[in-house]
């Protein structure tokens, strides 16, 4: 939804300038029906370990300006170890792009 909603606004998703490195990175711990592109869907079934390893792909991609990381949350996921992976790796990386953050379903 958030994806749709910034190409309504005639805002362009990043493309990703390091694309087969990240898709080669995150192809290992997401299921092989996963998109391949932008917008990156972790799949319902998310740990905290998906939640860094698209994170980290993305902030070490330079034509990515940004974050908007939606967590629709299932049973099995564990929201406090997710938050605390995202926090975590944004203030490792003492960056000045935003990273928006939104837990929904809680």
């Amino acid at each position: 939804m958030a994806s749709d909603s910034i190409i309504a606004l005639a805002v362009k998703l990043a493309q990703f300038s390091q694309y087969k490195q990240i898709a080669k990175s995150l192809t290992v711990i997401l299921p092989p029906h996963w998109s391949k592109s932008n917008p990156i869907d972790l799949m319902r079934d998310a740990k905290a370990q998906r939640y860094e390893a698209a994170a980290e792909a993305c902030f070490n991609d330079e034509n990515v300006d940004g974050f908007i990381d939606n967590l629709y949350t299932q049973g099995s996921s564990d929201r406090l170890q997710i938050a605390e992976k995202i926090l975590d790796i944004y203030k490792r990386k003492s960056s000045l792009r935003p990273y928006f953050t939104s837990f929904m379903g809680l």
